[in-house]
């Protein structure tokens, strides 16, 4: 099969065409397809990445709902020792606390003196001296009433005990107790 010059020429120019088709369909992949698929593909990572996070928050956020009868406990707990803890430096409800801790464990108070405050970030400490005479049992029955106080937040922090020749059985015995107050916050 021969080929004539027009035949010629209409090959060339199609094959000619053809080849600015498929340069122009590759320059155009190149150019505009490839980078809107490489944009596509890395805001598709980043939703990925956004869609992990979100589950993760939920399923946080579903824990912490199956867990509100624990934070309903929690929070009870907090309150109940946000009352036992008091707002300001007033001693009447230390005193009353500490009369009836006396009443009940039969020690006779004859001292109280109050110390310097120890301020901390989000309490203050508020120390006495207190100066007391007891058997061992009343005063082992003082300690523990102090410390397991359900009204008030109350810790023994020193004792000192002596003999007293003449009253064996009572001992002469002074107790360094703090009790604490919330510090308020200011904003």
């Amino acid at each position: 099969m021969t080929f004539s010059e027009q035949d010629k020429k209409t090959f060339i120019i199609g094959l000619f065409i053809a080849i600015l088709i498929i340069a122009g369909s590759v320059y155009f992949y190149i150019m505009f397809i490839k980078k809107e698929t490489a944009k596509n593909t890395q805001e598709s990572e980043k939703m990925k990445k956004e869609l992990k996070g979100i589950e993760t928050d939920l399923l946080m956020m579903q824990k912490f709902i199956g867990n509100e009868g624990k934070i309903n406990q929690m929070k009870k707990k907090v309150e109940a020792a946000s009352k036992r803890l008091p707002n300001s430096p007033e001693a009447y409800e230390f005193l009353e606390e500490l009369i009836s801790v006396l009443r009940i464990s039969k020690v006779n108070q004859h001292q109280l003196i109050p110390q310097k405050y120890k301020a901390q970030s989000v309490y203050t400490e508020i120390p006495y001296s207190i100066g007391l005479r007891a058997r061992f049992h009343e005063y082992g029955t003082f300690l523990n009433l102090v410390e397991e106080n359900p009204n008030r937040f109350m810790r023994i922090n020193s004792f000192h005990i002596i003999n007293d020749t003449k009253r064996p059985s009572i001992h002469p015995v002074t107790v360094g107790i703090s009790t604490f107050m919330f510090n308020r916050r200011t904003k």
